[in-house]
């Protein structure tokens, strides 16, 4: 039986982004580092078919077509032998024991530690058009970025990002106590790489994160122009038999056009920013976090509602609503109902309201306190707008000093962005007409 790998979903981005554009004199001659890698690809059996890797002066690499390229057509064939999975055949010792004890990202991170660190690894040049300095992502900001972000939600997601890293990096540590040169800014650097460059794949049954070499050479953009196909076996005069990835256009690429792909549509750029180092400028919605006070009467029976809401979180004597979409009806009601359950002091009601959550069904809230949620809410949110250090309008203003595609230009851009999300808002409250 043909041995055939199936493609379950694409989750891979680089750190960079580009512009749509066409090969310009902007784009210089492929450099050394891609001449080895070209001719890597050659030597482990992947085949590319009408694009070409080039570099810009900005240091960018990209995927273009060198050729007009039909819809449906293959651009890159990468088999198995070239890709990093989580069992390819290895006789280190500590990859070895990392797949007993660790898990995707966890264990690839490791696994690229060590790969990176042996002399005589099958992918240095794939490892060496990675990128040198990974500091647009928020783990390595410093403190004048986040100075920037002063007031925001934003940096509450980062601080929280930061801290599941620190504890993924002790339980590898507590695991893998002989990898003493792997340091907390290695396992930052390699974490970012991988979830900025992999792929999630079903290989031979078995639902797993791995690196693509070529395949992530290809900048990210929102209309993205080819697709991963389900793979079959190689050609006859390739490897014969054995399993391998193909890349397809999804439409028509002129000649000179850049490649692209794009990750998925459901991402804020608080998302992006946090996950991947970017932002688009396609993409208006960001994540928020209101945080309303509890109090008044039956506290512990508000507590046991929230613990049933999946975006209520409580924390001592607050309840913080993490607002994954802010823009969306469903983060806005959602907001609305937990202010609202904040509101009723009757223990009856209480009981009712949690029944209903717990049975998944919708709650009805007597005017009064519908009225008093709305008032609490345009409350927390004028208070959150009055802790940012700049206006909507000095934002605006700011962002004309930047290059579009620059890191302060992306922390003035998300701040911007949250501010003028919860005006929209406040203007949704007051157009419900229960503020009095």
């Amino acid at each position: 039986m043909e041995s055939i790998i199936k493609l379950l979903i694409v989750v891979t981005f680089l750190p960079l982004i580009t512009k749509r554009s066409r090969i310009t004199k902007d784009i210089e001659q492929p450099d050394q580092a891609i001449l080895e890698f070209t001719a890597w690809e050659k030597k482990i059996g992947i085949y590319r078919r009408k694009v070409v890797i080039k570099a810009t002066r900005t240091g960018m690499r990209g995927v273009f077509a060198k050729e007009h390229i039909n819809p449906d057509e293959e651009l890159i064939n990468i088999p198995l032998r070239a890709i990093i999975t989580q069992e390819y055949p290895t006789n280190d010792p500590i990859i070895k024991k990392a797949r007993r004890y660790l898990r995707e990202i966890d264990l690839l991170v490791v696994t690229v530690h060590q790969e990176i660190h042996n002399p005589n690894t099958l992918f240095k040049p794939y490892f060496d058009l990675w990128p040198e300095s990974v500091d647009n992502f928020p783990l390595f900001f410093n403190q004048s970025q986040f100075d920037l972000l002063q007031g925001t939600s934003v940096i509450n997601f980062i601080h929280i990002f930061i801290d599941e890293m620190n504890h993924r990096y002790e339980n590898i540590r507590r695991v893998l106590p002989e990898l003493n040169n792997f340091t907390l800014t290695d396992f930052y650097k390699y974490s970012m790489l991988c979830i900025s460059r992999c792929l999630m794949l079903n290989i031979n049954g078995r639902k797993q994160t791995v690196f693509v070499p070529s395949y992530d050479m290809i900048n990210t953009f929102p209309y993205t122009n080819q697709e991963l196909h389900t793979v079959g076996t190689a050609y006859k005069d390739r490897h014969p038999g054995e399993p391998y990835v193909t890349l397809r256009a999804r439409k028509e690429i002129k000649e000179g056009d850049e490649v692209h792909i794009y990750y998925r549509g459901d991402y804020t750029n608080t998302e992006y920013l946090i996950h991947y180092g970017f932002m688009f400028k396609e993409v208006s919605d960001v994540s928020l976090q209101i945080r309303l006070k509890l109090e008044g009467e039956y506290i512990e029976a508000k507590k046991q509602i929230f613990k049933h809401l999946p975006d209520a979180y409580v924390l001592n004597d607050s309840v913080l609503v993490n607002m994954k979409n802010a823009s969306s009806n469903a983060s806005y009601w959602s907001l609305v109902n937990t202010a609202q359950i904040l509101e009723v002091n009757d223990e009856n009601e209480l009981n009712d309201i949690l029944d209903y959550v717990k049975n998944e069904r919708s709650v009805a809230f007597a005017r009064e306190d519908t009225r008093a949620a709305m008032n609490r809410l345009m409350n927390a949110i004028n208070n959150l707008l009055s802790n940012y250090p700049t206006t909507i309008e000095e934002d605006e203003e700011l962002m004309l000093d930047y290059y579009p595609h620059s890191t302060t230009h992306s922390l003035i851009q998300i701040r911007l962005d949250e501010k003028r999300t919860l005006k929209k808002i406040l203007k949704q409250i007051i157009n419900n007409g229960d503020v009095y």
